[in-house]
């Protein structure tokens, strides 16, 4: 069985989990879902950055000490797997003495490269990013992402030789162009790479962080978070602490991240990972970024908007499917809750959920296809006889859908994948007042019963396109159908899955409660 290891940025604990940590999250697990779909053996790794001065600083705000500060939040964000029905495999902490024992252990091959050497620097460091800046990187002398001036860092430090890999990293961007995706997030990287990287500090001296991981060998030096937090990817796969394992899954097959992070993943860490012997990551994908009215999200603003109390309003699998469905995975997007509401309305509400309701009370009504009671027509449909389509439109449909939705998703264009979804149910929506079953079942049992069964097995198409988005509706109106679906399949059960097939419809179908309710008018 191929191998597919995913592992999302591990969020920094300063605060609890933000509408981008969950567009991240979902986005995410819904790569991990589909791939077990596809056949693949997954492993969906998250955490938490525990570390830096950022979090040391509001720690002191709030009047508690950073551990605790950690254990409350980190918390929130490992809750999220049943909150946002996040199905993730490893769940990995930067204060765990495992994960700290493999950082130090990367150090040392690091310095046993000799790629660490230590100097007096001086430099502008931005604690929002818990990143030095360069002047060119700051607009009116504030860190743009911030809003923030640097401090002015004046320490002897440890600094790591990236310079001496960023040929070699110029090489690897050149011999894969997928290593960084979209394509504007690789030419805006590759463009840094080619321009020269330079040595970085590593280190802080702990008179100004006290709150990290200790350098080996110097008690007056912590690790700069940004190396000892990227280890943790390899680190939750048994760097340090289990070879069999880390042989099993290292590299990562995609590393999902926020554009503003991506010169750490995709220049410094190829550099690291370099440094102490271990092969790149095959693929980094970086997300844009969410506003809301057309502004970045604030609290002043008081345009914040809770992923939980999405998660509230429409329900879970509603939550999953409209923030992706709005905001484009590989670019920014614009999010309010009448949004939100409207799209819910529009999809799942009129569209889907009507569909779905609809489909079954005509089954049960007209006694065709499993519906209410026994008829010959029912009988013919379950016996096979009758599971051809009405017309070369129906299959024809399914199979122009399922082209766009597989594009669509091996480029994590998950809006449009589902675009296409949603094309498709309002095709069938359509199909039904052009075909009218009411009118069929005074004049034509068997066309009646052909019209029925497309339905059905459309909807069965339906149900596996939603299952990485809406796994529990998916796995509801599977059910409703009277089959099971599975979370893994194996990849020639999938493929098989995609064609115009009979698959048991028929026999036990059950009409189930609205799948998406209709919202209350405020």
């Amino acid at each position: 069985m191929p191998k597919f290891y995913i592992n999302t940025a591990i969020a920094y604990v300063n605060a609890p989990p933000h509408l981008g940590h969950a567009l991240e999250f979902i986005g995410a697990d819904v790569i991990a879902r589909h791939h077990r779909l596809l056949g693949d053996e997954v492993l969906l790794g998250t955490g938490t950055d525990e570390h830096g001065v950022k979090l040391a600083n509001t720690a002191k705000k709030l009047g508690m000490e950073p551990q605790a500060l950690c254990d409350q939040n980190a918390a929130k964000f490992a809750a999220l797997k049943e909150q946002l029905n996040y199905s993730y495999d490893i769940f990995w902490r930067t204060t765990d003495p495992k994960h700290q024992a493999a950082a130090v252990k990367v150090w040392q091959k690091m310095a046993a490269a000799g790629d660490i050497y230590q100097k007096t620097y001086q430099g502008l460091y931005c604690v929002g990013c818990e990143t030095f800046k360069t002047k060119s990187e700051l607009v009116e002398g504030k860190c743009p992402d911030h809003n923030a001036v640097p401090q002015l860092v004046d320490e002897e430090n440890y600094f790591f030789r990236l310079s001496k890999y960023g040929p070699a990293i110029q090489k690897h961007f050149e011999e894969h162009p997928d290593f960084v995706r979209p394509q504007k997030r690789y030419n805006e990287i590759y463009n840094v790479v080619k321009a020269g990287l330079e040595d970085i500090s590593i280190s802080r001296h702990v008179s100004k962080l006290s709150w990290g991981v200790p350098v080996p060998g110097d008690s007056e030096q912590v690790m700069y978070v940004w190396v000892e937090a990227l280890s943790s990817y390899i680190n939750m796969v048994g760097y340090g602490w289990d070879e069999e394992l880390l042989r099993k899954w290292w590299p990562t097959d995609v590393n999902i991240i926020g554009k503003d992070i991506i010169r750490h993943h995709a220049a410094i860490w190829p550099g690291i990972l370099m440094s102490f012997g271990q092969a790149l990551p095959r693929q980094i994908f970086a997300h844009g970024f969410i506003t809301s009215g057309g502004r970045k999200m604030s609290k002043t603003l008081g345009n914040v908007i809770d992923p939980l109390a999405i998660k509230d309003l429409f329900g879970v699998d509603a939550c999953r499917y409209l923030l992706l469905r709005i905001v484009p995975f590989d670019d920014d997007g614009d999010v309010t809750l009448l949004g939100l509401g409207e799209r819910y309305v529009a999809d799942l509400a009129n569209n889907l959920g009507n569909l779905v309701n609809r489909v079954l009370k005509m089954c049960e009504r007209y006694g065709v296809a499993g519906g209410g009671s026994a008829s010959s027509a029912s009988e013919a449909s379950a016996s096979g006889s009758v599971l051809s389509a009405p017309d070369a439109n129906w299959p024809e449909r399914v199979s122009r859908t399922w082209k766009k939705y597989n594009s669509s998703m091996a480029e994590f264009r998950f809006h449009l994948a589902l675009e296409a979804v949603m094309e498709c149910v309002s095709e069938l929506n359509a199909a039904i007042e052009q075909e009218k079953p009411w009118d069929l079942a005074k004049r034509d049992e068997q066309r009646l019963s052909q019209v029925l069964f497309a339905l059905l097995e459309s909807l069965r198409h339906v149900a596996l396109w939603l299952a990485p988005f809406m796994p529990a509706a998916a796995k509801k109106l599977y059910a409703a159908l009277g089959l099971k679906l599975r979370e893994q399949y194996s990849a020639a059960a999938y493929e098989q899955r995609q064609q115009w097939l009979g698959e048991k419809l028929g026999k036990k179908l059950v009409v189930i409660e609205p799948l998406f309710p209709r919202l209350e008018e405020e």
